[in-house]
């Protein structure tokens, strides 16, 4: 055959236990096993279960491979593979992560090893890795200003409806040309002509526009939240370029406020794992 269909199960680690690693432990959960001869489609991909004190309070999570090897010692680990985006729980549980591995030998029937390391993001240990906003509506069109923010080095701005649909009549010349005119920073204005390109349609009603200006990935999440600082429930969000869009169906409080999760050094747990025969379905 030039393909073995893809096998996908729920395959737990064996007896050599999950990884210690300082109260955090670390261990496997569904593995899905995608043995094919084409690139495309596969791969193999291991969940990653973490639990123990240090998992209490995790609102982000990834995990990175340092070596993967299977039972005929060839090794899993993708090349160049980039860094994951971090993952982020749903409620009181740390979240699930995956690992995207290279596919096993075709008569593999476990991962050998499995090492490497899990980053967790806990804002509960630092205080400063909160940013409280209220009223962001009167702050629009300018960097909010939050001592978690500028000890980061990021700078996020919130985008008003009227610069929207201002920025949005500029073709990308005028934009370059008139900054100064049109009131607006340099590298606000030459970031809008990316939003403008058709990268994504229009911005809905509702949705709330904010810049990250961010080198340093540290800005973990932007939510908006009512007066009483409970998040205000909506669809979601998406990332293009330098922009998050926040998604909503009905518009959000007039007095809404903004709650910004800083990655500072103290809410940041960085540990090592390491597993042993994962069974392969």
């Amino acid at each position: 055959m030039l393909a073995i269909l893809a096998l996908v199960t729920a395959a737990s680690l064996l007896p050599a236990g999950p990884s210690p690693a300082g109260g955090l432990a670390v261990s496997a959960g569904d593995v899905t096993d995608r043995r094919r001869n084409d690139s495309f489609f596969a791969g193999l991909e291991i969940e990653l279960k973490l639990t123990g004190e240090p998992a209490a309070g995790v609102r982000g999570a990834r995990a990175t491979v340092e070596k993967a090897v299977d039972d005929t010692g060839r090794n899993l680990v993708k090349e160049n593979a980039e860094k994951p985006d971090f993952a982020k729980s749903s409620g009181d549980e740390a979240p699930s992560l995956k690992l995207e591995l290279r596919n096993p030998a075709r008569r593999a029937g476990r991962v050998r090893e499995l090492t490497g390391q899990v980053e967790l993001f806990v804002p509960e240990r630092d205080p400063a890795a909160l940013a409280k906003v209220p009223r962001f509506a009167a702050q629009m069109d300018r960097p909010i200003a939050a001592p978690a923010l500028k000890t980061a080095g990021a700078q996020v701005t919130v985008v008003s409806r009227k610069t929207y649909e201002a920025e949005k009549k500029k073709d990308a010349e005028r934009r370059k040309k008139e900054a100064e005119g049109a009131g607006i920073a340099g590298a606000m204005v030459n970031a809008f002509a990316g939003l403008f390109e058709g990268m994504f349609g229009d911005i809905g009603e509702n949705d709330v526009l904010v810049r990250v200006e961010d080198k340093g990935e540290k800005v973990f999440s932007v939510d908006v939240v009512d007066a009483a600082g409970k998040a205000v429930d909506g669809m979601g969000s998406m990332k293009v370029g330098g922009f998050w869009i926040l998604k909503f169906l009905e518009p959000v409080p007039a007095d809404a406020g903004l709650r910004i999760y800083v990655m500072t050094p103290k809410a940041m747990i960085t540990e090592k794992f390491a597993l042993k025969d994962v069974a392969l379905p």
